[in-house]
């Protein structure tokens, strides 16, 4: 092909793409032989642990096995062995309280508790109920109700006050501008706007409900200027 003398150029084209394929698919195969070669190893090595560990605890349980033969078979023995090994846990335990009597301290006093402590003791450990002052009088509930009325009527007198004067404050006194206008145009007619402090508009009297922000309203002209939206009777 690459000569440039082969006839049919599709059929190596084709030969060279099984080609590669074959090369893929043996590496695969490679692959796989080497991991199974490793888990094999891995069983084996787990294996021959597994064995070696097996005859350890054998070799473990025969010597156990030939000491308790040993012990019935030769008893003089085994009591010789015992004591000796009582008298090495004697001499340990000697050694240890003398490790102890030279680390004691001097012993600490005794509390020297008297007669008075003792009898008191014998109370009772409950807390003593205390008390306020006994002489102070009871309060009449009578009296402290009419108190209690008198507070009310004083802070009511006091808020009434304070709303009367508020009132007062608010009755302004007309100036001189409006004295001067008022002589220059006369007195009000009728058809007249009233403008300043005379126009001013109780809100309380006006409640707006919150349904009456989204109620249809017919639009609003200004200058006559159409608004795009066409009213009629449907609507």
């Amino acid at each position: 092909m690459r000569s440039g003398t082969a006839k049919v150029v599709e059929y190596w084209e084709a030969i060279l793409k099984q080609r590669l394929i074959t090369v893929i698919l043996y590496n695969l195969e490679l692959r796989y032989c080497i991991e199974l070669l490793n888990f094999d190893f891995a069983v084996y090595t787990y294996e021959k642990y597994l064995f070696a560990s097996q005859a350890c605890l054998r070799e473990i349980h025969a010597s156990i096995l030939r000491k308790h033969l040993h012990r019935l078979e030769h008893p003089d023995a085994v009591e010789q062995d015992v004591e000796s090994e009582k008298e090495d846990d004697n001499k340990l335990e000697d050694e240890m309280h003398e490790d102890e009597d030279d680390k004691r301290y001097s012993p600490e006093p005794i509390p020297q508790h008297t007669e008075n402590q003792f009898e008191e003791e014998d109370v009772s450990f409950s807390p003593q109920l205390m008390h306020g002052n006994e002489d102070e009088d009871a309060i009449d509930p009578k009296e402290d109700k009419a108190e209690l009325d008198r507070k009310r009527e004083a802070v009511v007198l006091e808020h009434q006050r304070k709303v009367q004067k508020a009132m007062k404050a608010k009755a302004r006194v007309p100036d001189e501008m409006e004295m001067k206008a008022i002589k220059t145009m006369g007195a009000m007619e009728e058809g007249d706007a009233v403008f300043g402090a005379g126009a001013e508009v109780n809100l309380d009297s006006q409640v707006y409900w919150w349904h009456d922000k989204y109620r249809p309203r017919k639009p609003k002209y200004f200058n006559r200027v159409h608004t795009g939206y066409e009213w009629n009777k449907y609507n």
